[in-house]
């Protein structure tokens, strides 16, 4: 009965490798390997190192637009904070944090807009 757990757990390996390659195939090297470890730190409970690689990770992959923006780059990096300290711990499958930071941007956007688009005079140190 030990070995079928064995080679149960090792085929369920297999297969979570599998998927996570196919997750992988369009990310360069370096990327997959921060976001790897911005996982492991997650796992580790290194809260401060996880958010500072999943901001590094997530950031790159915004448009050059945006992520040369120091603007956007400071309420990214806030709200990007805020949403992993609201969750139970750090680790952050990848569509998720896309999807986060495809808010994060689309917020950022539509406050720009709503200050552009105000009548009164509003300067980006209220921001």
């Amino acid at each position: 009965m030990a070995t079928c757990k064995k080679v149960h757990k090792i085929h369920t390996f297999n297969i979570a490798s599998f998927f996570i390659s196919i997750i992988f195939i369009n990310m360069d090297r370096e990327e997959e390997v921060i976001y790897r470890l911005a996982r492991e730190a997650a796992f580790r409970n290194l809260k401060s190192t996880a958010y500072e690689l999943y901001v590094s990770f997530f950031s790159s992959r915004i448009e050059d637009e945006y992520s040369r923006d120091e603007l956007f780059i400071s309420f990214y990096r806030k709200q990007m904070s805020t949403y992993l300290d609201s969750r139970r711990n750090y680790i952050l499958p990848l569509c998720e944090g896309d999807m986060i930071t495809d808010l994060i941007l689309d917020t950022y956007l539509e406050t720009l807009d709503s200050i552009f688009s105000s009548p009164f005079e509003i300067d980006h140190i209220g921001l």
